[in-house]
């Protein structure tokens, strides 16, 4: 009853929303309101820090958008959602999400963006995600600093775990051409598995950059160096790909690589955020610093885990307010 009652409050909100927009009258370049549906479906595989598992999706979300906002209803269900205990042992669940986003551009130079999505699903499974982003602009220029808030409860091995998340990020571009872009960030993230009593938490920096290899192409990649607090450095690269096949479908590719280099390992003093041996580092079981997500067989170990994913995204129905003339 829960979701239903999420999907009907984020219809109500949105179909208020659509009709306020609808009395406001054109902008004078003739750029009216649109309403647009889109669904898609999207698949994940990742190896080598937790146990090897895929993800599968389909997503959908009805869209009302102006040059001054826009607002969306989202809704996601999700295929074999990986879970942890805290200790390196997984489980797997499905998941519906219901989700509303809401954008604001009060002037060329600002952008406002948040949004909340309410979760629910096998396992007793339920979490509340909050998100928000704002962007500053001058000339090639862009600041952006975000947000991420997630609380999530489940059941697992009959404990009920309790988990947050944070995540905080700040991000410096600067567009040199209209076809390539860099940008460098930071991110800030932070797991508090509360039941299990672990509170890990990560800081990466990267540095990327964006450009159209051709007009329907646009291709990014990056490289990132960071530490968390189970005594690792982490390196890792990135690419992706973006590839618009007709004005209605696009396919978006994403891959990582990541190297996890254990600083305590085969030494005996130790160094990084804690002293020790790999056996009574932060990735010892117990310690609060360990990664919640780590497979029990790499503790202490230097390793590589990788991630790729694939989606694609159609546009099944879009209203202009011009077509309504």
């Amino acid at each position: 009853m829960k979701i239903v009652k999420t999907i009907c409050v984020a219809a109500a909100v949105f179909l208020w929303a659509a009709a306020v927009s609808a009395q406001i009258p054109e902008s004078s370049d003739g750029g009216g309101g649109s309403f647009i549906i889109r669904a898609g479906t999207a698949g994940s595989y990742s190896a080598g820090v937790s146990e090897d598992h895929y993800q599968a999706r389909l997503f959908a979300d009805a869209t009302y958008e102006t040059s001054l906002f826009r607002i969306a209803a989202q809704y996601t269900w999700y295929n074999h959602y990986q879970l942890s205990d805290g200790f390196g042992n997984f489980d797997h669940v499905d998941l519906n999400r219901a989700g509303l986003e809401a954008e604001l551009n009060p002037a060329e130079w600002v952008h406002l963006n948040a949004g909340y999505r309410f979760t629910i699903g096998s396992r007793s499974y339920e979490s509340h995600q909050y998100y928000g982003e704002a962007s500053l602009f001058y000339r090639d220029a862009s600041l952006t600093v975000s947000y991420v808030g997630k609380k999530e409860r489940y059941t697992y091995n009959w404990i009920r775990h309790l988990n947050d998340y944070t995540e905080i990020s700040g991000e410096i571009g600067y567009d040199f051409t209209e076809r390539f872009g860099m940008e460098i960030d930071y991110t800030y993230s932070r797991d508090d598995y509360r039941s299990a009593g672990a509170d890990y938490r990560k800081n990466m920096f990267h540095l990327g950059a964006s450009g159209k290899a051709a007009e329907p192409l646009f291709i990014t990649g990056g490289a990132a160096v960071g530490y968390d607090s189970s005594n690792y450095r982490l390196y890792s690269l990135d690419i992706g790909a973006t590839l618009r096949v007709s004005e209605a479908l696009k396919i978006d590719l994403f891959g990582m690589y990541t190297y996890y280099q254990s600083v305590s390992s085969g030494t005996s003093s130790g160094s990084g955020r804690r002293s020790g041996s790999a056996s009574s580092s932060g990735l010892a079981g117990g310690q609060g610093g360990r990664n919640p997500y780590l497979s029990a067989s790499r503790l202490g170990e230097s390793f590589s885990g990788w991630d790729v994913s694939v989606s694609a995204t159609m546009q099944l129905y879009r209203l202009s307010g011009d077509d309504g003339d």
